[in-house]
């Protein structure tokens, strides 16, 4: 009689425990769902333990363009968007959640003493956000920019952050590092960027200006971007698509595609561990370009259409793959495995070096 007891009080607290269970993941849900007007990858939190209730408070912030050129932003974590406007104010929109282990009255407490500093110079607005110190409890923000186009420098330092930027022509200079987290630029234009994301994501595309591109551990895309790129990939895929301008890309693994693009004189392509793929059949080269591997395969699918380039293909340690079609009259081979061809007379060279791997020609 007892057991049958017992066992009635389990199944009533193995149930109330499912019902607990599956509310919190609701609730987790609708948390995340807080992020899709910014068409973000995810909202990122300081990324403690999620313990007790939540609350929530929104702020507007508008402060006066007079003199300055400048908006430098230093958040603990959080989605940041930013967008142009043609207006004579900078408009800060930001939400804000704690979840804790108190009441909600002292979670209230605790958001309205979260350090909001906002300073400014004569040459820029300075924004720091951080995170609230208290153990066990977990603080996010939403953070939304409205920029009036009087500014020509951004500055954005973020520990776990995704960052949205759209809409800037004619910046002098746009600086982006993110710890862990996401980078998506769209229509800019800038004397020059610098991204850096130490574990994420980058994404730029319709850029105008020379580009400094770093990511730890991650995927990078560069799609229609015009301008000099200086890449550096430790681990991830990277893609450069219909773009134009000399690269010097240099991956440590992974893989690196370059495809319909223009690619400027004395590009290098670079892979210590790592894949190289190069489409240059339907846009070409602008000048010379060396693709190098220390332990990797290298593909190139050569200009076609009557172009005028020169190749050098050597492989150490492994093959040079001729598929080329039709064959160029030039084409040979040395005893030493390298092959060589001037076509339309000769052109900018194409030079390709792996030691230990194999060079397919297209």
């Amino acid at each position: 009689m007892h057991s049958t007891s017992h066992k009635s009080v389990y199944f009533i607290l193995l149930i109330t425990l499912i019902t607990v269970s599956l509310a919190g993941c609701a609730k987790s849900a609708e948390d995340s769902s807080i992020g899709s007007e910014y068409d973000s990858p995810a909202i990122f939190s300081d990324g403690r333990p999620s313990i007790g209730p939540t609350v929530e408070n929104e702020t507007v912030t508008n402060v006066d363009i007079e003199s300055q050129t400048r908006i430098s932003l230093k958040i603990r974590s959080g989605s940041i968007k930013l967008t142009c406007t043609d207006q004579g104010q900078l408009q800060i929109i930001e939400k804000w959640w704690l979840k804790g282990p108190t009441s909600q009255e002292r979670l209230k407490e605790l958001l309205e003493e979260s350090k909001k500093t906002l300073e400014t110079t004569s040459m820029s607005i300075n924004i720091e956000r951080e995170a609230n110190e208290e153990p066990l409890y977990r603080q996010t923000v939403q953070m939304e920019l409205i920029v009036p186009e009087a500014i020509k420098q951004i500055d954005i330092d973020a520990e776990n952050s995704s960052i949205q930027l759209s809409g800037f022509d004619e910046m002098h200079t746009i600086d982006l590092r993110v710890g862990k987290g996401a980078v998506d630029v769209e229509q800019c234009s800038s004397k020059r960027f610098g991204v850096s994301v130490d574990e994420g994501n980058i994404r730029m595309k319709d850029i105008l200006g020379f580009g400094l591109y770093e990511c730890g551990r991650g995927d990078i895309l560069l799609s229609r971007v015009k301008g000099a790129v200086e890449l550096k990939s430790v681990s991830g895929n990277t893609l450069i698509e219909e773009s134009e301008g000399k690269l010097y890309c240099d991956i440590s693994t992974g893989s690196l595609t370059v495809k319909d693009s223009d690619i400027g004189q004395d590009s290098m392509l670079y892979a210590s561990s790592g894949s190289i793929c190069a489409d240059f059949a339907k846009a070409g080269i602008m000048g010379g370009c060396k693709l190098m591997a220390a332990k990797g395969d290298i593909q190139l699918n050569l200009p076609k259409d009557g172009a005028a380039w020169s190749l050098v293909a050597k492989s150490t340690k492994g093959r040079v793959k001729d598929k080329m079609d039709p064959k160029p009259e030039t084409l040979e081979t040395l005893s030493s495995g390298e092959v060589h061809c001037d076509v339309g007379g000769g052109g900018p060279l194409i030079d390709i070096y792996v030691d230990d791997g194999d060079i397919t020609l297209e």
